[in-house]
């Protein structure tokens, strides 16, 4: 191998390691600034939720299925009066972290001054609100802002009840030429909504494939964030009788407990939490071994890896839609891809030796010294 091919190879790496090192630093760097110049903290979120391809349900169930979700909030249960088992235990989880912040039911009452709004205040539909002013006069319970609470969220369920079974709501007609508003009801809206959730699984799994070429164009990704619009106003609709029950439990409350802040949000550690750590800080190691020279072989490998998981989530097949993010037209091989071969080809030599830390590494390998006097 001569010197020429060697300059070129030690290049080839540099210029890779300088890319793998500033895309790390730059989503280490968003994590640590946070939200700026109207551009939100880094996430993978949004590449993995748009993988395409054979193994998009996998990328995509590392940040969780929010279709999934929703259609498991939205589907009442065979039990006659009873909200869907996810919807209950969320309810009943974010209740439970409001009083037990507030010390619900440790003051001996709702606050005086209140006693005369809690009591007429319209928080259901009637005659719901009714029994209000019989609770305040007449109970001498000391848990007073417990019960209340308490009988806020029930109420709370049974609006829900009664939007699941027969909630309505105004919208635009959808032809031009009318100008009045028409009536939508929940099942109608749900049934809506599973309707386009199939179609986009038979364009995914069905369509895309039958075709050599995307015949789908933007109406692929119309499909979808329709979808996404629906989902949201549904969640939004579900969630308002809850809403409404912790803005009435949050009005009663005394200064003292107004001064303990927000309820607290419990950290966990999601596989979305765990993919974005890994990301970031393994290609800034990546692309600094490779700058440096160190332990270069394992560095190629490590960022080939990277960059096949990165193609994998994105391929570049010629019935899928194109990547907004990306220059150009790709059929199968894209940039990923090149520079993942370049890697793997830069990891069979020893560019880290011809300059780079390797070639300090290989004075003081133990290994080495017991080769040499063998």
């Amino acid at each position: 191998m001569n010197t020429w091919t060697r300059v070129g190879l030690v290049v080839l790496r540099v210029v890779i390691g300088w890319h793998f090192l500033f895309e790390g630093v730059s989503k280490l760097e968003s994590w640590y600034h946070g939200p700026r110049e109207g551009k939100p903290v880094w996430s993978s979120a949004g590449y993995l939720s748009e993988s395409q391809g054979p193994l998009a349900p996998w990328f995509r169930q590392q940040v969780g299925d929010p279709d999934g979700n929703a259609l498991a909030k939205l589907t009442l249960p065979k039990e006659a009066d009873k909200l869907p088992a996810v919807v209950e235990t969320e309810w009943t989880a974010q209740f439970n972290g409001f009083v037990e912040h507030y010390g619900l039911g440790k003051d001996k009452a709702v606050q005086p001054e209140y006693v005369g709004v809690v009591g007429v205040m319209a928080i259901g539909p009637f005659p719901t609100t009714l029994p209000w002013a019989v609770i305040v006069r007449g109970s001498k319970d000391d848990q007073m802002q417990l019960t209340l609470a308490k009988e806020d969220l029930e109420i709370a369920r049974q609006r829900a009840l009664a939007w699941f079974t027969g909630g309505t709501r105004e919208v635009p007609s959808k032809i031009a030429s009318v100008s009045e508003k028409v009536k939508e009801t929940t099942p109608e809206r749900i049934a809506l909504y599973k309707k386009k959730l199939q179609q986009l699984a038979d364009i995914e799994e069905k369509g895309m494939p039958a075709f050599d070429h995307d015949v789908w164009k933007d109406n692929y990704r119309a499909l979808k964030k329709e979808i996404a619009t629906l989902r949201t106003e549904l969640l939004r609709d579900l969630d308002k009788p809850f809403n409404d029950t912790m803005a009435v439990a949050k009005f009663r409350l005394s200064k003292a407990q107004l001064d303990k802040g927000s309820v607290p949000q419990a950290a966990t550690v999601t596989n979305l939490d765990r993919i974005n750590i890994i990301t970031a800080w393994g290609t800034t190691i990546v692309g600094a071994c490779l700058l440096l020279g160190l332990f270069t072989r394992l560095s190629c490998v490590a960022g080939a890896c990277f960059l096949l998981l990165f193609y994998l989530a994105m391929p570049a097949l010629p019935w899928l839609p194109d990547n907004v993010k990306s220059e150009g037209h790709y059929v199968f091989i894209n940039k990923n891809i090149i520079e993942m071969i370049a890697l793997l080809a830069l990891a069979t030599t020893s560019s880290g030796k011809w300059l780079g830390l390797d070639s300090l590494l290989q004075f003081v390998n133990p290994f080495r010294k017991r080769q040499a006097a063998a």
